[in-house]
């Protein structure tokens, strides 16, 4: 849904700039997704999640909208997965992680909607971190993402989420 690049900043620092993949062929969701990470990574924060830097609508070259988050260069769950069989402690030291990450946003009145282990990273402490949020729900802000994947008659063309992954 989203073309990404690692940005540096003047200081060395490693961020994470993200545009919409727009254009012939693009699914609408594509950008009804983009701008719902945008609004609701604003409204989230700690440590379970990338902060938003900055967001635009237009870049140097007026070519469309933009976030800047923070660069979570850590392993995600995926690639600790790869290594499987783990041993016993290191499963639960992942689980309990990826649990405290979840309930830390959905105390934020945040459902991720799209959890896979692409979309678990960790800090170099440990901390668990959930990463794009396009197909999030918040409590207190329009279904975009649901809408955009919705025909005109109401009927849901794509489902939402991975289907391996989707909550039942």
């Amino acid at each position: 849904m989203a073309t990404l690049w690692r940005a540096v900043d003047a200081d060395g620092t490693a961020r994470l700039l993200k545009r919409p993949k727009l254009g012939p062929g693009s699914h609408p969701a594509c950008f009804a997704g983009f701008e719902t990470e945008r609004m609701v990574l604003a409204r989230l924060g700690g440590p379970h999640v990338p902060a938003l830097l900055a967001a635009g609508d237009d870049g140097p070259d007026d070519s469309g909208s933009w976030l800047l988050e923070e660069w979570i260069g850590g392993p995600s769950l995926a690639e600790a997965a790869r290594r499987a069989p783990l041993p016993e402690a290191e499963v639960v030291r992942l689980g309990i992680a990826v649990a405290t990450a979840l309930h830390a946003v959905h105390r934020q009145n945040v459902v991720h909607r799209d959890l896979k282990p692409q979309h678990i990273l960790f800090r170099d402490d440990g901390t668990a971190v959930l990463i794009d949020f396009g197909l999030a729900v918040h409590g207190e802000l329009p279904d975009f993402a649901a809408d955009a994947a919705d025909a005109a008659d109401g009927v849901r063309e794509m489902p939402l989420g991975t289907p391996a992954y989707v909550a039942p």
